[in-house]
């Protein structure tokens, strides 16, 4: 049997004899990765992996978060312990993402090891570190016995669930004869399209698989090595790596974009490519010096960030600090992206155009259900920001990261009032909250805002902008949350008179009631909650690095 740790002490007490101390220490890991030089992700890269146990005739289940220190151990977010020589385990292991500074972990949930989920593949590869945090490892599910260990460690062997293309350029001669990448490489622009980039990912089984529906989109590539020609062998080579969905790609559905020195290419693939689990590939593409460019058509797959910045906790010396996305959240025409403007929104519910999503979570494809059953939106957030074809690093605020962002920040003094954070208002014709940025200048020639920071003030008309004088705003740091409504099941209701708008919090004191944010014309409340089987609205940010 196994027993976290605090379970343990109360069965040791009960023994007269206390287990040998490497039975009732807490498990230790050996930890490698298959094919360290296949795909990007090495057993030295890794920093975290999850973990699911279970004993004989499932008599218990554990779901841990294993994490690396600075001396290289690997260790249990809770001790989990061995009992005795007879114990046998039954376990499996995955992990997507990598930590660190420069890009996000993707948490696997113990939902995620027992039902398996559908995941967007991180589609921002441009540089190593985030080419490691695409990468999925996985170790299927096996059993394990006390006896067949060395002293209880417990080996995880992953793999590499997603598949690794290699693009290889060859620059033709006359680009070394012109002066052309005679030191570094003239390869800009890449973008890789015509590949999904969403996956089934079942970790009992270590299986990748497509959903049905799946949208296609595209993947920015890493350039990982360039070396240049000379006279005695002109053509330059470069290399740029690319975390892919493993599947079979049709002649011509591959296309590959770049610039070299000023022209814009396309590339396709002529023959059919089969990307296999696991799998390394390497792609040949020559760039020959006459051919005609294609154009300025490289796709842009990574929206960018509003420019204001807004502080969103406590901290020293400084908060955590975030930037809005564009607009809401959407999912259309079978892909996600955000609205152009901020003040967009769907009026009415339409099976092919979201706006309002319930709780998100393992099962329920991030809340797009109809559903007005509760149990269906139950578990585990699955975040919002993890949705494909909307680039990396995006992420729901918490209920305290709201509370903080309206009623705690330090902010600019707009129109004599000090901490300016926000104000009602109507911009091009629809009603919302604007929220100023922490240091803001209101632009001249736009009438000043009224009722600023009042959370009952009576009505929207106070403040009146045009299209025009929202860009002045926007431009300067603003955002803009409209009055969107919220649905459930297929009604939408409200629309352009309130709105609600989901936090990452989950209420402990009850199973199915979640945090949110929501406003009227004569109301604000920071701190709501509600019924995880309500639509409402996604209003994703990204942290300042």
């Amino acid at each position: 049997m196994l027993f976290a740790a605090s379970a343990l002490v109360l069965f040791s007490c009960a023994k007269e004899k206390i287990p040998a101390p490497e039975q009732d220490a807490p498990m230790r890991f050996a930890v490698t990765v298959e094919g360290d030089t296949k795909a990007s992700m090495t057993s030295a890269d890794l920093g975290q992996f999850y973990l699911k146990v279970t004993g004989p005739n499932n008599a218990f289940s554990y779901f841990e978060s294993i994490t690396k220190d600075a001396q290289g151990n690997w260790t249990a977010s809770r001790p989990i312990l061995w009992k005795d020589e007879e114990s046998s385990i039954t376990y499996a292991a995955a992990s997507y993402g990598a930590l660190g500074a420069d890009y996000f972990n993707i948490p696997v949930t113990n939902d995620l090891f027992t039902s398996g989920a559908t995941m967007g593949l991180l589609t921002d590869q441009s540089t190593q570190a985030k080419l490691n945090a695409a990468d999925l490892l996985t170790m299927k599910e096996t059993t394990l016995a006390f006896a067949d260990t060395d002293d209880g460690i417990v080996p995880v062997t992953l793999k590499h669930g997603l598949a690794k293309a290699n693009f290889k350029f060859t620059l033709a001669p006359e680009y070394f004869d012109n002066g052309v990448g005679l030191e570094a490489s003239p390869i800009t622009g890449l973008a890789l399209s015509g590949v999904h980039t969403s996956f089934f990912f079942s970790p009992l089984t270590g299986e990748v698989s497509i959903p049905d529906g799946a949208s296609k989109g595209a993947v920015i590539p890493f350039q990982s090595s360039y070396e240049p020609g000379t006279e005695a062998s002109k053509p330059a080579l470069a290399v740029a790596e690319a975390i892919l969905v493993p599947e079979t790609l049709a002649a011509g559905a591959l296309t590959l974009y770049f610039t070299v020195a000023g022209k814009d290419f396309t590339w396709t693939n002529s023959m059919p490519l089969t990307f296999e689990q696991g799998g390394e590939y390497t792609i040949p593409v020559s760039i020959d010096y006459n051919t005609v460019p294609s154009g300025p058509v490289t796709p842009d797959p990574a929206p960018t960030p509003l420019s204001g910045v807004f502080t969103v906790s406590a901290g020293v010396p400084t908060g955590k600090t975030v930037q809005f996305s564009p607009g809401n959240l959407r999912y259309a025409s079978g892909a996600w992206s955000f609205f152009d403007h901020q003040y967009d929104y769907y009026a009415t519910y339409s099976a092919d155009a979201w706006d309002k999503f319930g709780w998100s979570n393992s099962t329920n494809n991030f809340g797009m259900s109809t559903s007005t059953d509760n149990t269906v939106y139950r578990g585990d957030l699955v975040d919002w920001g993890t949705v494909p074809g909307i680039g990396t690093g995006w992420f729901t605020l918490s209920n305290n990261e709201w509370v903080y962002l309206f009623n705690t920040r330090s902010a600019s003094t707009v129109n004599s009032v000090a901490n300016a954070r926000y104000a009602k208002g109507k911009v091009n014709g629809v009603y919302g909250i604007i929220l100023f940025p922490d240091t803001y200048t209101h632009p001249t020639g736009v009438t000043l805002p009224v009722g600023i920071n009042n959370v009952d003030n009576t009505g929207w008309n106070g403040n009146n902008y045009s299209a025009a004088d929202w860009t002045a705003m926007e431009t300067a740091g603003c955002v803009f949350l409209p009055a969107a409504g919220y649905r459930e099941g297929t009604s939408v209701q409200s629309a352009g008179s309130s709105c609600s708008y989901r936090s990452s919090t989950r209420l402990t004191s009850t199973t199915d009631m979640v945090n949110y944010v929501y406003f009227t014309a004569t109301n604000l409340n920071v701190s709501g909650s509600n019924y995880g089987r309500y639509g409402q609205c996604i209003r994703l940010v990204c942290e300042v690095e």
